[in-house]
């Protein structure tokens, strides 16, 4: 989780500088992924919570994972009494694997939509969720390349 965290402060930072780079009034800019992740936030911890600590608020008493996976390798069979200590004493290490629901080598894809934010020419086409294969349609259209260019100013010499 720490380390999915911190590619999303990554993405945040390079949109930064994108946008810093580019005109509004020129550049299409559209932010979106290929796929989700099996990745949750659960509960409604307190705000000031240390996200990355145990909440103990499981209804058997023993810490869990406020950041989850629903499969992957950080699923805990048998919550014994190490696991407890284990949670508290690890989970602030950046290699530490949160709780998961079903054991797994590695934490899979997920099947639900992706979010599609874009700011710049023709960026109301693009406002909620699509199916992945129609963005690409979509830039080219905005772009003018392609078919479909009635819109676009022409710039043949008459």
């Amino acid at each position: 989780a720490f380390r999915a965290l911190s590619d999303t402060i990554a993405l945040e930072e390079a949109v930064a500088k994108a946008d810093q780079m580019t005109s509004i009034e020129d550049t299409l800019m559209v932010v979106t992924a290929d796929h989700s992740h099996v990745f949750s936030i659960g509960g409604g911890p307190d705000i000031n919570l240390d996200i990355y600590s145990p909440d103990d608020t499981g209804s058997d008493g023993k810490p869990y994972t406020t950041l989850a996976y629903a499969n992957g390798p950080g699923c805990k069979i048998d919550h014994s009494p190490d696991y407890t200590t284990a949670v508290i004493f690890i989970s602030d290490n950046i290699d530490f694997l949160q709780d998961a629901g079903v054991p797994m080598k590695s934490e899979t894809h997920a099947g639900e939509d992706v979010a599609v934010f874009a700011r710049g020419p023709m960026a109301y086409l693009l406002t909620g969720t699509y199916e992945q294969s129609f963005i690409p349609h979509v830039m080219m259209y905005a772009a003018c390349i392609g078919e479909n260019k009635q819109h676009c100013a022409s710039t043949d010499a008459a």
